[in-house]
């Protein structure tokens, strides 16, 4: 993580909120990877969610409310996702 992106994430911490953080298809890897392919990124957002949601232990309700942020490949990431949801 860069620096303001953990300090992004500490704040949502800081309320009470579970925070999941996407690590999209072939992110970091040699190659090509999914950057500009919005399905690809959107369904590993919804992933993460989903997984998130059924993680004994976090008293995360299964059907409980979801919000997605996101900005750059994020933003874009989110908002497929909100349109495949």
């Amino acid at each position: 993580f860069l620096e303001y992106e953990l300090l992004i994430i500490q704040r949502m911490v800081k309320r009470g909120w579970a925070v999941v953080v996407t690590d999209y298809e072939g992110f970091g890897t040699p190659g090509v990877h999914t950057y500009v392919n919005r399905l690809a990124s959107g369904h590993a957002v919804l992933d993460a969610a989903r997984a998130a949601r059924q993680l004994p232990g976090t008293g995360l309700a299964p059907e409980g409310p979801v919000a997605l942020y996101g900005y750059s490949q994020g933003g874009a990431a989110t908002a497929s996702a909100a349109e495949l949801a």
